[in-house]
């Protein structure tokens, strides 16, 4: 018998449904970069950036930074010169020899601040140190080799104690204690030098940060005083406002 064919319809061919692409997202813009060169630009640092006081503005340890104002003063005069310093200490009198009366010259400024330790012990504290010199160069004393003349030298280490405290403004952002020494380098009869304990505050709003450090003397025996009576010269507090 001859075979019967079936045939079965063929299924319907669904129209294919065109699937528009997603529309892009447009990244967000990232804020404009502040810090000391950016987009080729030298712009000034914010409070919290310079100190790194948020979360977004650490970058670990060991990155060498601007700490004191950094300058050159080609020409500093001086009026009154005085080669024969003395101290209300007797072994700090110097008797003059070799200086010179030279009444201009030039004087620069180096300090430069590193972060040592971040985050000590997981909790909002980090430890720094710097080195800061001043230095008065006779260079335009051409008979006596342009020579150097005194150089302050001042080394520091302290903790900073990341806060929050208060309004938007001021509100109150730092909180830092150190440890300073100030010296010129040289022995007795010329010798001078003291050293500090600090603590400074520093408060924020936008642009604007205000500092209030007050510190004290550490004293020293009679015998090794350098500057017994510095503190009447070089008061006991200082206070510094920013706008950047």
């Amino acid at each position: 018998m001859p075979r019967r064919l079936r045939l079965r319809a063929a299924a319907p061919v669904r129209a294919a449904t065109s699937v528009a692409p997603p529309a892009s997202v447009q990244p967000k813009a990232s804020p404009a970069p502040r810090g000391w060169l950016a987009n080729d630009n030298c712009t000034p640092q914010t409070f919290v950036a310079r100190w790194q006081l948020d979360p977004g503005t650490k970058d670990g340890v060991y990155r060498v930074k601007p700490y004191e104002p950094v300058y050159v003063v080609p020409v500093s005069r001086r009026k009154n010169v005085n080669v024969s310093p003395c101290s209300p200490n007797p072994a700090n009198c110097a008797s003059g020899a070799g200086e010179t009366d030279l009444h201009i010259d030039a004087k620069f400024q180096l300090s430069l601040k590193t972060k040592v330790l971040q985050n000590i012990f997981d909790s909002p504290i980090d430890l720094w140190a710097a080195y800061t010199q001043q230095s008065f160069w006779h260079v335009y004393d051409a008979d006596n080799s342009r020579a150097f003349g005194e150089t302050h030298h001042q080394p520091e280490a302290w903790l900073t104690l990341l806060l929050k405290v208060g309004p938007a403004w001021p509100q109150w952002r730092m909180f830092n204690l150190g440890v300073v020494q100030q010296s010129n380098g040289q022995s007795d009869p010329p010798s001078r030098s003291w050293n500090r304990i600090y603590a400074t505050c520093g408060l924020a709003s936008g642009d604007l940060s205000l500092f209030v450090k007050p510190w004290w003397r550490i004293r020293e025996s009679a015998a090794d005083d350098n500057n017994p009576d510095i503190s009447d010269y070089t008061g006991r507090i200082e206070f510094r406002a920013v706008f950047a």
